[in-house]
């Protein structure tokens, strides 16, 4: 299969499905990230730390064994001033070349615009139309966005991915690899945080280990 994530910051795409990421490359599916913003420009201009950031997407990409379908140059924290066609047709752009079967993204309810206006484009970009090759969209969760959004729109799984122990300490390494992102307990961008929201995810559907997310639309076999 190919799975494509759609993810406004370099770190997103671990924070929301990291875990699965590594289950997905070690199982033999192609796994393709975009991304939107440089994640730092809302800090000040700072050629150097964007450098970084991509670097360490790159290190994350190397420990996980995706590939990184393009670092996008819209404007960090400030995706509700680009036009949703724009966004739209970035997605589409990579979508034509990568024919994904599976889409993830993030959450409708984030607190951060730049994530829910990427939300927005994943499902302009994939309307469900005939001929359309992909079959499932998801929402996954970021810590420090997606729990900080207002209580009308909490984020509530409906859907798991069981992770081996393997695939979590792969998920870690790269997580690490964003080291200017990594926070000290008891942060929720904190390793211990990180690894606590998968073990609570894998409680609530009876495994040690997992990753929540939430359907959007899925064309199911059954």
């Amino acid at each position: 299969m190919n799975l494509l994530i759609l993810a406004a910051h370099a770190d997103d795409e671990v924070l929301g499905c990291g875990g699965a990421i590594a289950r997905w490359v070690r199982e033999g599916h192609r796994v393709h990230v975009l991304f939107f913003t440089d994640g730092v420009g809302s800090r000040g201009r700072n050629s150097a730390a964007a450098k970084a950031r991509r670097q360490a997407a790159r290190a994350a990409a190397k420990i996980l064994g995706f590939s990184i379908a393009g670092f996008g140059t819209f404007p960090d924290n400030q995706l509700d001033r680009v036009p949703l066609l724009r966004l739209a047709q970035t997605v589409e752009r990579v979508k034509r070349k990568v024919r994904p079967d599976a889409v993830y993204t993030h959450f409708w309810g984030d607190l951060n615009i730049d994530h829910r206006r990427v939300f927005e484009a994943a499902l302009t970009a994939f309307r469900p139309q005939p001929g359309e090759t992909c079959r499932t969209l998801r929402a996954f969760e970021v810590a420090s966005a997606t729990e900080w959004g207002g209580p009308a729109t909490a984020y509530r799984p409906n859907a798991y991915i069981e992770l081996t122990e393997g695939d979590v300490e792969h998920a870690v390494r790269a997580y690490r690899a964003y080291v200017h992102e990594v926070r000290a307990d008891p942060h929720s961008r904190s390793v211990e945080a990180f690894l606590a929201r998968r073990v609570v995810r894998g409680r609530e559907c009876g495994v040690a280990w997992a990753e929540g997310f939430m359907v959007c639309r899925e064309l199911a076999p059954l």
